[in-house]
């Protein structure tokens, strides 16, 4: 764990990089109509473990960590695959999901790209 000291007297851990990823199916949720409120590096969105078809046992990413969110859209399989157990079994709050970059003009797959930390909530 990295920490940097803040007026030498608190300690506070730094998100661990985890992985960059596409978010994809984009234009099958609520993607699409979400992306001009997004900005890259600071808009915040969160990860989603439900059976809801025909997306079962794939991780969803939303654009609340509330259960009325909206989905945004999907990561693959390969790169929900360690997440989604984690993500179901009640420990979405130690991923942090950050948009890296939007391209409008990148397909229904390319289009959202984002950066997946594991954050240290604990450590304040």
């Amino acid at each position: 764990m990295i920490y940097h000291k803040i007026n030498h007297k608190k300690l506070y851990a730094m998100d661990k990089y985890f992985k960059e990823c596409y978010v994809e199916k984009i234009y099958h949720f609520d993607g699409l109509e979400k992306l001009n409120d997004m900005n890259e590096y600071s808009t915040m969105l969160y990860l989603v473990a439900n059976d809801d078809e025909p997306y079962k046992d794939q991780v969803k990413v939303s654009d609340s960590n509330k259960e009325d969110g909206q989905i945004i859209g999907v990561l693959s399989k390969d790169d929900g695959n360690v997440i989604y157990d984690i993500v179901k079994n009640g420990w979405k709050d130690i991923f942090k999901v950050v948009v890296l970059k939007i391209n409008k003009d990148g397909g229904e797959d390319k289009t959202l790209k984002v950066v997946i930390k594991i954050s240290d909530n604990n450590q304040k």
